[in-house]
């Protein structure tokens, strides 16, 4: 704004204000993916940004702001989550598929396809939690295998517990949510969260 002004109006008092409004800038760079930005975050040591867009582009950026890799042209991105340990990150798409890179983005260790939107994507230390129609997929990222557990209503939500054992989740019952905690093992019950519309995790 203070740019236009000083074209509109050139003159010393507009000068002032627009050199005080790029002195007050704190931005050190601007990633441009296009699209409406659908997840940025910082991989959990802080030296990868991830960012995505709904355009299906998805950008990695170092501490500085950088570009450091982009991914090939995704469809419409729904979903993203770095690993704990920041080594990987998954994207998740809105035709169903979801792949997990290595930072380093050499090419995708693991690709899955389920036949609905991704609505809950999660990964821990050796798990990757896919949530996908009425069903949350559990990956064991070094084997492969894979456990699904089925639902009556729309996986909204879901987070893998950091040991592995257990996982939340958060479904569609009528205009709200019901949660719970469930053995990623058996994907039995454990216990009910009691608070409705729960909609997140983290």
């Amino acid at each position: 704004l203070a740019l236009q002004a000083a074209t509109l109006a050139p003159g010393r008092q507009t000068a002032d204000v627009l050199r005080s409004s790029l002195a007050a800038m704190r931005e050190t760079r601007i990633p441009q993916l296009g699209g409406k930005i659908v997840f940025a975050a910082f991989a959990p040591r802080g030296e990868r940004l991830l960012v995505a867009s709904t355009d299906g582009k998805v950008g990695v950026y170092d501490g500085r702001g950088d570009r450091v890799g982009m991914l090939p042209r995704q469809h419409t991105v729904a979903q993203a989550a770095w690993s704990p340990d920041g080594r990987l990150f998954a994207v998740g798409t809105g035709d169903g598929n979801v792949s997990v890179w290595p930072a380093g983005l050499d090419g995708p260790a693991r690709t899955i396809s389920t036949p609905s939107p991704v609505t809950a994507l999660s990964l821990d230390r050796t798990t990757l939690l896919v949530g996908s129609g009425t069903h949350v997929r559990l990956v064991d990222l070094r084997s492969g295998r894979t456990t699904t557990v089925g639902f009556p209503g729309a996986v909204v939500a879901g987070v893998p517990d950091p040991t592995g054992q257990v996982f939340a989740v958060a479904t569609r019952a009528g205009k709200s949510t019901i949660a719970s905690i469930r053995s990623a093992r058996t994907g039995r019950a454990i216990a009910r969260l009691g608070d409705p519309g729960i909609r997140s995790f983290s």
